[in-house]
């Protein structure tokens, strides 16, 4: 191949980062007119372009503009990329929000221009996650354009270009940029020329170049385009080439053969980004659950009760996730007042998702049969797996407590009224009212009907043994603090009375301890990085530990018992709620933490007793294995240890949050990184004032984890589905006595794989699929890293749809309403 260079016009646009997204949609018109002022001026000018929300700005703003823009587009000479409706951040939404990015901007840009985008690009992203290429390729994009990281973050990854290729062995061919996706400001170009023309070899005879103003826009200049002009006829022996991704990847594949293959994700830059801005993460995670529950609840009451689709209201709120993921949003680097409008849109969001949902469970519940003794109460599971789990409910009672629940059969189970309603003040309610806790049994993406009764149970049988117990324990007191310790038949944990701390976390099953010394410390870590942590991949700087604790036994019942932990340090303050089911096998903990430490992380420690360390962490649609070499790393919902224990036995910890998506591990000591107060918008270059700044997460925060201890690995301890159980628990609806056509118990949808996790239920997108409003869509992963053969059974369908999925795959299925119509397997976009 001769020496080439393809020289990529492109305005990389933040349409949030350092201003808000108003102002970024000024700038996205400001730019796209130069841009097609450039091609006016220039005919031989080719002009590069990502994002889908840009677009429909202009669609919305100027159509006039936007006209024009459809012009240059079928001309070839304005060319979509990215395929996806943001650049986000690639670590950090899940699975599914890429999938969502792919099929909404891939369905605009098709409707509007006819064409698709070809080339994924993510230029400014702060890492990319392995599960990509699978991600990508099924979205019809053959091709992808990253920079991050660069030589001196990862010098293994290949320079230029090469294969990508993700755990099921699905491939892009990958471009990472040489020096960045601009040209500075009104400049010449000789020296970027240069650059690359001197990275050119035999091996890799052509390169993209990309120039033009960006971050606020801007695009190629006049100078710009006027000097490579000059360069082109100047230059003798590199061919400068006015191009696109397209054209240069279509030039490349012929010859892909001799290019290189990465199968690992692309890592690290701004670890950093992982952890701040943590309203803005947990809003994030809640969203993107909300809205998957609410789309497969209105399926199933379409199936039962014949409710209108609400695809379009589900579109408009994913949307405003997808907006949100955006790389300078997610990461937590934009300035303060930006996320002022990201947790407005948030709540748009989830109000959106709330009302879905809370039509299709009203109407659900309506056609349940809920005649019984005492108030009905009908647990939805929005799972399509079986659960078994505490749930809490409000019952209003005229006549004193609750005295009995029983189950959809008329057996009595224990239950117990929990703290919220004991603790609340006569002001925050009228007194009649009660939170009554009790173990649930749920079938798979359905519900149960449970009644809750005043009277007195009918029979003499004794009550239910406490199955947990919650006792000072007598050996262990200090400075007159007691370590309180509580147990059921698995586990027994012991919280200490001076730190509040687990001083001791035992197996009972395995008969092993799960702890090599404190477990859930609260660490305070000194951090005075910028707010990307630019250079930085390690936060071990301790400054002190939250101490002085109180502890007491909040709850203590037959359903569950809770320790609650109170600490102190600085000014800061910090409560952990451990709570134990009767017959749980992991140990949730409620943090509530008033955090007041500037340039400050609160990490939660873990030291697990096992050797030979295998550190896994879930990435979108899949998990990976790292290093436990005490390095920040990103994550979804879990993470998991596993090593051998002093007898050789297998054996692990996985560790669940609800809103968190950062953790290191270092030897087998594990670490959930909880808030990082750094300052807002700060960057490597600028030294931070001696005067006031904000710093992001100081004041009171909410979250949960979880503790699952498990002999053998984290796929047979079924730790996928204990994290999706955690962040998406089962709804307990009051609902009022009266008869109806579905049982007292049923299952809408079941997958009887264990490692294949179902994520969506869905109506296909309108205008995207081969059989568009018909049907439904499936969407399923595996999850354990093997191949697998799965029955998806729908029962209120009388269908059976078996399948097989190769190791990590993520399948989608769309399933006709003809039931004399085979189930088809579409790619991303529903087709």
């Amino acid at each position: 191949m001769d020496k080439s260079l393809h020289l990529i016009g492109n305005a990389h646009l933040d349409p949030v980062w350092l201003w808000r997204w108003t102002e970024g949609c000024q700038e996205a018109r400001a730019t796209f007119r130069s841009a097609l002022e450039r091609m006016t001026e220039f005919p031989d000018f080719v002009f590069t372009c990502a994002q889908a929300a840009l677009y429909q700005w202009i669609e919305e703003i100027d159509p006039a503009m936007f006209a024009e823009i459809t012009r240059r587009v079928h001309e070839g000479r304005w060319v979509i990329v990215g395929g996806w409706w943001m650049q986000p951040d690639c670590n950090l939404p899940s699975g599914e929000s890429f999938v969502r990015q792919a099929l909404y901007a891939q369905h605009f840009f098709q409707s509007r221009f006819g064409k698709r985008a070809r080339v994924g690009y993510n230029v400014d992203s702060f890492g990319h996650h392995a599960m990509l290429p699978q991600l990508l390729a099924k979205a019809g994009m053959e091709g992808y354009v990253f920079m991050r990281p660069g030589d001196h973050e990862n010098p293994a990854v290949p320079r230029g270009a090469f294969w990508w290729e993700a755990p099921d062995g699905s491939r892009v061919l990958a471009f990472r940029l040489l020096d960045g996706y601009g040209s500075g400001g009104d400049d010449g170009l000789e020296w970027k020329v240069q650059r690359h023309s001197a990275a050119l070899s035999d091996a890799l005879p052509s390169l993209m170049m990309f120039y033009g103003v960006g971050n606020h826009g801007g695009g190629p200049t006049i100078r710009n385009i006027n000097s490579l002009h000059e360069l082109q006829q100047s230059t003798q022996d590199v061919k400068l080439i006015f191009s696109s991704p397209n054209a240069y990847f279509d030039a490349l594949r012929p010859h892909g053969d001799k290019l290189p293959v990465w199968k690992d994700e692309l890592q690290h830059h701004a670890s950093g980004c992982y952890s701040t801005t943590a309203a803005i993460k947990r809003a994030n995670r809640q969203s993107e659950q909300r809205l998957l529950a609410a789309e497969k609840w209105n399926v199933i009451a379409g199936w039962v009760a014949g409710v209108r689709q609400a695809s379009e209201e589900l579109a408009r709120a994913w949307r405003n996730v997808l907006f949100n993921q955006f790389h300078d949003i997610m990461g937590g680097c934009s300035i303060r007042d930006a996320y002022e409008d990201v947790l407005e849109s948030y709540g748009e969001t989830k109000a959106i998702a709330a009302r879905v949902q809370n039509q299709a469970l009203q109407v659900l519940a309506g056609q349940v049969d809920t005649r019984g003794d005492g108030i009905p109460v009908i647990v939805f599971n929005p799972h399509a797996f079986p659960l078994t789990m505490p749930v809490e409910v409000e019952v209003g009672f005229f006549s004193g407590p609750p005295m009995q629940v029983s189950n959809a059969e008329g057996t009595s189970i224990p239950f117990q009224l929990t703290m919220p309603a004991l603790m609340r003040n006569a002001s925050d309610t009228s007194g009649w009212r009660q939170n009554v806790c009790f173990s649930a049994d749920l079938p798979p993406l359905g519900y149960a009907l449970y009644h809750v009764q005043y009277q007195a149970p009918a029979t003499d049988a004794p009550p239910a043994a406490l199955h947990t117990e919650v006792l000072p324990h007598a050996p262990f007191v200090y400075d007159g603090r007691p370590t309180l310790a509580m147990e059921n038949a698995h586990l027994r944990l012991e919280v200490d009375g001076r730190t509040g701390c687990l001083s001791r976390l035992y197996d009972k099953d395995a008969g092993c301890e799960v702890l090599a010394g404190p477990g859930a410390v609260p660490l305070v870590l000194d951090d005075r990085a910028d707010t990307w942590a630019h250079g930085v991949t390690v936060f071990r700087d301790e400054v002190g530990r939250f101490s002085d604790a109180q502890v007491s036994i909040l709850e203590n019942g037959p359903v569950r018992a809770i320790i609650r932990a109170e600490s102190r340090y600085g000014r800061s303050s910090l409560t952990q709620d451990y709570c134990l089911a009767a017959e749980g096998h992991e140990v949730l903990v409620r943090v509530s933490v008033n955090w007041q430490e500037p340039l400050s992380v609160l990490k939660f420690a873990f030291p697990v007793k096992v050797t030979d360390a295998v550190v896994s962490y879930e990435i979108p649609y899949g998990s990976i294995t790292r290093p436990a070499n005490g390095e920040e790393e990103s994550m979804q919902s879990w993470f998991d240890v596993t090593g051998r224990t002093a007898d050789s036995q297998a054996y692990g910890l996985a560790i669940l949050n609800d809103g968190k998506y950062s953790a290191d591990v270092l030897g087998s000591e594990m670490r959930l990184t909880a808030l990082r107060s750094a300052a807002y918008a700060h960057h490597a270059e600028n030294e931070l004032s001696q005067g006031p700044y904000r710093c992001m997460d100081l004041g009171e925060q909410e979250f949960c984890y979880a503790l699952a201890p498990h002999a053998g690995d984290w796929q047979t301890a079924g730790v996928v589905r204990l994290a999706q159980a955690l962040n998406r628990p089962p709804v307990a609806q009051v609902e009022h006595v009266h008869g109806g056509s579905l049982p007292a118990a049923q299952s809408f949808l079941t997958v009887d794989a264990p490692g294949i996790v179902l994520t969506v239920l869905k109506h296909p997108l309108e205008g995207m699929s081969a059989h568009p409003g018909d049907g439904w869509i499936i969407r399923a992963a595996e999850t354990h890293h093997q191949p697998a053969h799965a029955a998806i059974s729908l029962p209120t369908l009388s269908r059976v749809i078996e399948t097989t999925f190769t190791p990590s795959e993520v399948k989608t299925l769309w399933i006709p309403s003809d039931p004399a119509q085979a189930a088809v397997e579409t790619n991303l976009l529903e087709e």
